[in-house]
C-alpha cells in the first residue's frame, strides 16, 4: 500500500479524476497513465510469493513445535495422550475382552476401557448441587452484612469480640428467599435429548407461594442430591446404567494409540469408523458423547447444515442493500425517490455513505456468528476442537460471499448499471473503469475494524465498564469473584481465523 497508494493517486489528468476515496485505487489512473498498472502487476506478484512462502514456513515451523510437544517425557506419560476415543461401536462388541482380543495386534495392548453411560441424571444433580450451593454461601453473605450493618459505622464491633454474636446472629436471622423451579428433566427418546428447565423463584409469586429459608433449603437440596448422585453411582458400578455405543481406551503406549487412531478398525460401513485422540477431557461436549450416533443424529447434522446454506443466501439481501448505500450519488440517479436525501448536510451525507454500510455489515456479521456457533453445537461435534473447525469453514464461507462477493457485485453493479443502459456498445470499458470502485468500500471497512480492534486492545473499555459496573453486582459471593478472577477467558479460534482469513482474500 505504501507504494501504490502514491500512485493511484497522482495517476489521474486533466480529463479524468476519481472522487473521494476513489483517488487511492487503481480507479483513478487515467488511461493515458496506463502504464502505472504494471505496478499493480508487480507487487501483485510479490505480495503472493510472500504470502506462500509465509504459509510454508509458519507450517513448518508449527510441525516442528507440534513434534516436539508430542514426543516430550511429560505429555507421553499422560493419559490424555494415550486415551482414544472410539465412535459407533456395535452391541457385540462392546464386551471389553472382545475389544481387548481385537487390538491384541497393536504394540502394548490396552491398559483401561471406560464406557460411556447415561449420565444425565448425575449432572443434572451435580448442578442442582451447584445451585444450592451457591444459594448458601449467598445467604451467609447477606445475613453477615445485616449484621454488620444494624449498627452505625463507629459503633461496630471488632472482629474478634463479634465472633460469637455473629454466629447467634446468623442462626436466629435467616434469609427468606423464592427458590428456583426446576421443570423436568424430560428425555425424548426419538432425539436422544433431555430437556430440562430452571426458571427464576420470583415466578412463584403468580403462584402465592410464601418463602423459604434459604438456609433449610439450600441444606436440604444438598442432601437430597448427594443422596441421589450416591445411588447413581451405584448403578453405574454395578453397570445397571444405559451404555451408548462410544467407548474410551486407554493404550499402555503412545505408539498404540496412535497405530489405532490410524487403522482402518472395522470392514462395516458404520462401525468404528470414527476416532478422536489427545482429547482433553475439559474441551468435550459430554451431551453430545452421550448420545447414539444414529439416523437422528445425522439428521440433525444435514438439518443444520441446510440451514446454513439458507442462512448464506437469505443473507444476500441485507447485505446487497448495505453495498448500496455506500455508493448514494448513483442510487439517487437510479432512484429519483430518495434525493431527499440530499436535504442533510454534506458531512451527514458522507458519514451515511462512509461508515454507516460499514457498521451495519459489523453488526449483521455478529448476529450470524452467534447463530452459527449455537447451530453447530446440534450437529452432534464431540469436542470443542470440531465445532471451531466445522464453525471456521461455514462463517469463512458467509463471509466470502457476503463481505467480498456480494458487497463487490452490489456496489459495482449500481455504479455501471445507468451508464450500460445508456451506452450498452461500452460494457468493456465501463467494466473496466468502475469495477475497481467497489474496493473504496473494503478501504473503509478495513480501516474501521483496524481502527476498532487496535483501540479496543488498547483501552480494554469493555473489561473496564464490566468490572466497574456489572461485576460488583453480579459477584455475590467469594467464589465467584474468585473463580471469575483466576480463570482465562476463552479465545473463539473458530470465529477469530475466519475473520483474518477472509480480510486476507480482501486484500
Amino acid at each position: 500500500m505504501v507504494i501504490l497508494i502514491p500512485i493511484n493517486f497522482t495517476g489521474s489528468d486533466a480529463d479524468y479524476s476519481a472522487f473521494g476515496l476513489d483517488k487511492l485505487s487503481l480507479s483513478n489512473i487515467a488511461t493515458t497513465n496506463v502504464q502505472r498498472l504494471n505496478a499493480h502487476f508487480i507487487m501483485g506478484l510479490i505480495t503472493i510469493g510472500f504470502f506462500h512462502w509465509l504459509i510454508v514456513y509458519e507450517f513448518q515451523s508449527y510441525v516442528t513445535i507440534r513434534q516436539s510437544y508430542l514426543l516430550s517425557d511429560s505429555h507421553k506419560e499422560s493419559i490424555m495422550a494415550k486415551t482414544l476415543l472410539i465412535s459407533n461401536i456395535p452391541p457385540y462388541l462392546q464386551d471389553h475382552d472382545v475389544l481387548k482380543k481385537i487390538f491384541m495386534v497393536v504394540p502394548g495392548g490396552i491398559k483401561n476401557i471406560w464406557d460411556i453411560s447415561d449420565f444425565e441424571k448425575i449432572d443434572h444433580e451435580v448442578k442442582k448441587a451447584q445451585t444450592a450451593l451457591y444459594y448458601l454461601e449467598e445467604s451467609q453473605i447477606i445475613g453477615l452484612k445485616n449484621f454488620y450493618n444494624r449498627k452505625n459505622t463507629w459503633c461496630r464491633p471488632s472482629i474478634g469480640d463479634s465472633y460469637e454474636e455473629a454466629r447467634d446472629f446468623l442462626l436466629s436471622n435467616d434469609v427468606y428467599f423464592y427458590p428456583p423451579i426446576y421443570i423436568g428433566p424430560w428425555k425424548i427418546p426419538q432425539l436422544e435429548r433431555i430437556l430440562r428447565i430452571q426458571l427464576p423463584g420470583w415466578l412463584r409469586i403468580f403462584g402465592f407461594q410464601k418463602r423459604v429459608p434459604m438456609v433449610n433449603w439450600s441444606l436440604q437440596s444438598l442432601y437430597e442430591c448427594q443422596r441421589d448422585i450416591d445411588n447413581e453411582k451405584l448403578k453405574l458400578a454395578s453397570g445397571n446404567l444405559t451404555k451408548h455405543n462410544k467407548i474410551f481406551i486407554e493404550f499402555a503406549t503412545l505408539e498404540g494409540a496412535y497405530i489405532a487412531h490410524q487403522c482402518l478398525l472395522s470392514q462395516s460401513q458404520g462401525h468404528l469408523d470414527k476416532t478422536l485422540i489427545e482429547v482433553n477431557p475439559k474441551d468435550i461436549i459430554w451431551r453430545n458423547v452421550a448420545r447414539n450416533d444414529g439416523i437422528i443424529c445425522k439428521f440433525e447434522k444435514y438439518l443444520v447444515t441446510i440451514i446454513f446454506v439458507i442462512i448464506i443466501i437469505l443473507y444476500v439481501i441485507p447485505v446487497s442493500l448495505i453495498g448500496l448505500v455506500s455508493q448514494i450519488p448513483l442510487l439517487t440517479q437510479l432512484m429519483p425517490s430518495l434525493k431527499w436525501v440530499y436535504q442533510f448536510p454534506e458531512e451527514a451525507r458522507e458519514t451515511i455513505s462512509g461508515f454507516l454500510p460499514s457498521i451495519l455489515l459489523s453488526i449483521l456479521t455478529e448476529i450470524v456468528m452467534i447463530i452459527f456457533r449455537f447451530l453447530t453445537y446440534f450437529k452432534g461435534r464431540t469436542t470443542g476442537y470440531e465445532v471451531e473447525m466445522d464453525l471456521q469453514k461455514w462463517y469463512f464461507a458467509f463471509l466470502f460471499v457476503q463481505q467480498f462477493l456480494v458487497v463487490t457485485i452490489s456496489s459495482s453493479v449500481t455504479v455501471i448499471l445507468k451508464q450500460i443502459i445508456d451506452q450498452p456498445t461500452s460494457i468493456p470499458v465501463l467494466l473496466a473503469t468502475n469495477l475497481p470502485k467497489s474496493a473504496t468500500f473494503f478501504f473503509q471497512y478495513i480501516s474501521l475494524r483496524a481502527f476498532a480492534f487496535c483501540g479496543n486492545n488498547f483501552l480494554r473499555i469493555s473489561p473496564l465498564i464490566m468490572n466497574n459496573t456489572v461485576y460488583k453486582y453480579w459477584d455475590t459471593t467469594p467464589r465467584q469473584k474468585f473463580d471469575r478472577i483466576t480463570s482465562l477467558p476463552k479465545i473463539k479460534w473458530g470465529t477469530t481465523f475466519a475473520v483474518y482469513s477472509i480480510y486476507a482474500c480482501i486484500i
